[in-house]
Parts: C-alpha cells; structure tokens; sequence
C-alpha cells in the first residue's frame, strides 16, 4: 500500500506531506484547489510519463517521494522521481537510481492509477484475456490453461528445432557441391601426415647433395678409414687402459666408458658409409619433389597451413556432407512430431476456449448487475470472443490460447456495441472500471486503486451505490479516491481536505486530514448549501452516520 507521499515543487505545490491509510481513502476540496495534481503527481512517481512544465515556476526541479509497501513484504520502500525544468528525470527505489523502465515494472504490482480520461490497464483490449482468465472461480481455467502452456512450450521448441534444421539443410544444399569439390581435391592429392615437413628436408638435402656428400666422406675418412682416425686412436686407448683395470674401479670406469664411445663411434661410421653410398643427386628426383610441394602449397592456401590441418579440414568434410544424408529422414520425423504436437496443442486450445465461453457468460452477468446498480439502467456488457487466425485462415497459437478477446459495451439504448476502450466519457470508464474491481477482486493483486473524479455524471442514489462499492473493495485493498460528492465522502475511512490560498506574490497547495469538525462542514459544503447553517451542518452529520452505517452492513 502507499502509506506517504511527500511533493516538493509539483505545479501549485510547493511543499506537502500526506500520510495515508488502509481502506477507502478520500479527498476532497474546491475545484482549481489541486486534487488532480496529486493523483498526476503519484501517477510519476509510480513510473508515468514526466512533464517538465508542471515543474512550479521558479523552481530548477519538482521531486516526488513515495513509502511504500509492496505486496508480501513488511518493509517499506522509498521511491523518489525527480523532473528538472529541462526535461529531466531521475528515478530511484530507496538510494538506487534506475531507469524508468525498471521503475515501471517495479510499481506495476504496486497500485493502479485510474484518472479521469486515463485508459487504464484493465481496459486495455490486450489485456482483455488476462482480465477473463483471472475471474476463474472454480479453478478450471487456470488447469485448462497450465495444460495448454506446457504443450504450447513443447510446440515451440519442435518448431525452432524444425527451423534450425531446414536453415542448416538449405546452407549445407548450398554448400554441397563446392564441399564435394573440395573433399575430391584433397583426396587427390593423396596426403600423408607430416608429409610437409619431411619432403622439406629431402629437397634441402638433394638441393646440397655434394655439399652432404663431401661432408659425409670427410667425416666417415676421420673416425674409421685411416691409421689416425677417431677409430684406431679410440682403440688404441682402450687396450692401454685394460692393462690397468684391475687395479681401480675408477680405471674399470674409464675403460667402459671408452668402450661405448668405440662403439657410438662404429655405429655413426658405419651409418656414413651408407649413406655416402647412397647419395645420388637426380635432377627428375628433385623436379618431382618440387612438383610435390607446389601442390601441397596450394592446397595450404586453401586449408590449412599444414598437411595435418588439411586433413583434419577433410575429415569435417566428410563428416557435413554424411550428416546431410540424414537430414532429410530427421526432417520428416520432426515434422511428424511437430505435426502431432500441433493437433495436441489445438484440443487442449479448443478446451481452453470451452472453459473461457462458459466463464465469459458469467462474468456477463456479474457486469451487467453491477453495472445497473452504478447507474448504467440501460447498459449491455458483451464479452466477444474470436479465435486467433492466420492471413490464411488458420488456427494461430499463442502463449495464453488460441482466442481474441475483447470487451464491448452499449450505454444507451439504439446504440450498438462498441469496443469497452472506446468509451469517450471519462466517468463512464471509471465506473466500468469499478464494476471490475468489484467483481474481480479478490482475484487481483494490486493492493491500491487510486480513482481520479470516478463520480463524473453521476448524483443522487447512483452517488450512494458508487460509494458503497468503494467500500466493498476498500475492505481488500486500499482506495485512494477524489470525489466531489458527500454520498462518496461519506463512505471514507480517512478523508484528507485540499486547500489553496496566496499570499501577495505565489499560490500554494497544502493537505490536511480532517478531523470530525472538518468533515462536517466539509460535507455540508460538498452538499451544495452555500451557507454552513445548522440546518445544513445537522444534514451532513446525518449524512455520515448514515454512510458509516451502511459501511459496516457490507
């Protein structure tokens, strides 16, 4: 509930501090004395859209403040918005500035603001559904509804499933003959692992084969062929060491150590010797290697910087175009399921529309006496209802059904029917609006309705009745409510008194609560006497107690 409001600079107000109450709040006061500013002012601080001009002259900035109390919760929240003359604004919950947005979404469960030509969330023809499904009495709806949303949910996802997988078939189809192109290529080649590297080093060294052979045959002459080669010296020390390796473990050492460089030493002569063999510079051999790895270079420009990354890309070829094999039996098998699932999600729709029909009928009914009772003697309420459609004339699914609804209403008699938000007349939209909150409730959550003027064209017994359903709702929810009828005022359980005065250089708006006093004559005035006679002061004594009564026969 809102419990304070606090406004700081706001059009005629300088200055002003309200502590409201639970029930039926009321406020009343002359006309031009600025009760409609202070329901616009909560309007902004609840999210609504800032008006730098109703910044009061003078000042750099308006701020409004609100402490409120959101539905489960039992700590109070500040909300703050700021409008500078420049066009500005500043939100904040508690010290934490947000964007407008967040602030909209945050106050959206905290009170419904109904001004006098305001189009109000309840009558908004996209919310017609919501307001239809939330009178369910019984229970039945919301179980049609939760069958409906779980297979709706499985709909959708067969649906973006059967979608990505045609995307992925149309790219592939595009893709597959050039893929194909590409994996033959590859294949021709005939590429083996490493391939690269190693045909490198073999045109490296037939590139400098006499180079290598020279060296080969210098080396393989230096460890093993001549008297003084690394080989003879090699042995000649390990027969001189022998001779002493009984002597010490140390010498014993030695020799073996010698004896394995002898034959690291045979090993690597005998490998030159090979190889010095085998040298053989062949100009085909080296063109043919060259060819080679031109190939091989081209095909890295294209795939990969080596022959591994080649391959690897091959195989990922392979892989997509034997995937796209399959695609065509997955897809025949998710449109199967999507189908299926589709022929589902329309029974439990077409049940769901039953219960809605059924519920539409009674929430007529409960309209229509309401509206009768709040002095629409000849008004008709309708509840239509359309299955959603494509431009093809098929069945269109959505989140909460497959129905349009939308709420018509005649208020004369000979007129037709029009659309509930197409009401002109703001009284008569705030009173629509009243049968509502009466009917539904206990089914919404919003725990402050504020009305702005809701006794717009109305007088008399209709007055008396409009204020006995404020009443009724206020047992459940607070009513912040501007009246300019005692049949209404009467009704308050805290009733506030707007006043303006000047002085030689400004106006200013101040509230006040009024007490017992207050209230009478404040209710003699409203009354249209134009003295506070005693007979006029007796009258509204009257008024209220009689209203106070009433109160408590609800």
């Amino acid at each position: 509930m809102i419990e304070q409001l606090s406004i700081q600079n706001f059009a005629i107000i300088k200055d002003l501090r309200v502590d409201f109450s639970e029930g039926l709040n009321i406020i009343t006061g002359e006309t031009g004395a600025g009760k409609s500013i202070i329901i616009e002012a909560i309007h902004m601080a609840l999210g609504g859209r800032a008006d730098s001009s109703l910044v009061r002259t003078g000042s750099k900035k308006a701020r409004i403040q609100l402490v409120v109390t959101p539905p489960g919760s039992s700590e109070p929240v500040l909300l703050t918005r700021e409008i500078s003359d420049n066009g500005r604004s500043t939100c904040r919950i508690d010290d934490e500035i947000v964007t407008l947005s967040a602030l909209d979404r945050f106050c959206r469960e905290l009170a419904d603001v109904h001004g006098q030509y305001d189009n109000q969330s309840l009558l908004d023809p996209e919310q017609h559904i919501r307001i239809l499904d939330s009178f369910d009495t019984d229970g039945q709806l919301a179980a049609a509804r939760q069958k409906y949303e779980e297979k709706y949910r499985e709909f959708q996802s067969l649906q973006h499933r059967l979608s990505e997988l045609n995307r992925l078939v149309s790219e592939v189809l595009r893709k597959k003959d050039f893929m194909a192109f590409e994996l033959e290529e590859i294949r021709k080649a005939n590429l083996q692992p490493g391939e690269d590297l190693a045909l490198e080093e073999r045109l490296t060294v037939l590139q400098n084969s006499e180079q290598v052979f020279s060296a080969a045959d210098r080396a393989y002459e230096a460890l093993y062929a001549s008297d003084g080669s690394a080989s003879s010296s090699v042995t000649a020390a390990i027969n001189a060491l022998r001779e002493i390796t009984g002597l010490s473990e140390h010498f014993a050492g030695l020799y073996r150590r010698l004896e394995d460089c002898y034959y690291q030493i045979d090993e690597v002569a005998d490998e030159l010797s090979r190889y010095r063999s085998q040298v053989d510079f062949s100009p085909d051999e080296m063109d043919e290697l060259i060819r080679r790895q031109e190939t091989i270079k081209a095909l890295k420009l294209k795939y990969g910087s080596t022959v591994d990354e080649i391959l690897s890309y091959a195989e990922k070829l392979q892989s997509e175009l034997s995937d796209m094999e399959n695609h065509d039996e997955l897809k025949r098998e998710l449109v199967r399921k999507t189908k299926a699932c589709g022929m589902e999600l329309l029974e439990l729709g077409q049940a769901l529309s039953a219960v809605r029909q059924e519920n539409a009928r009674r929430l007529e009914t409960e309209v229509n006496r309401e509206l009768s009772e709040l002095s629409f003697k000849n008004s008709d309420f309708q509840v239509r209802m359309t299955p959603r459609e494509t431009g093809k004339g098929k069945i269109e699914f959505a989140p909460d059904g497959i129905d349009r609804v939308e709420f018509y209403i005649t208020t004369n008699k000979g007129e037709a029917h029009k659309p509930v938000s197409k009401i002109a007349s703001g009284g008569e939209i705030s009173r629509i609006m009243l049968a509502f909150k009466k009917i539904l409730g206990d089914y919404h959550s919003v725990p402050t309705y504020i009305f702005d003027e809701i006794d717009t064209g109305i007088s008399g017994n209709a007055a008396a009745v409009v204020g006995q359903k404020l009443a009724q709702i206020a047992a459940k929810h607070q009513i912040i409510c501007i009246t300019h009828l005692p049949q209404i005022a009467v009704m308050g359980d805290a009733h506030y008194l707007i006043d303006k005065h000047s002085d030689e250089t400004e106006t200013y708006t101040s509230v006040a609560e009024m007490d017992e006093e207050t209230l009478v004559n404040e209710i003699a005035r409203l009354s249209g006497n134009t003295g506070l006679t005693d007979t006029a002061l007796e009258n509204a004594r009257e008024m209220i107690r009689r209203g106070q009564e009433m109160k408590a026969e609800n």
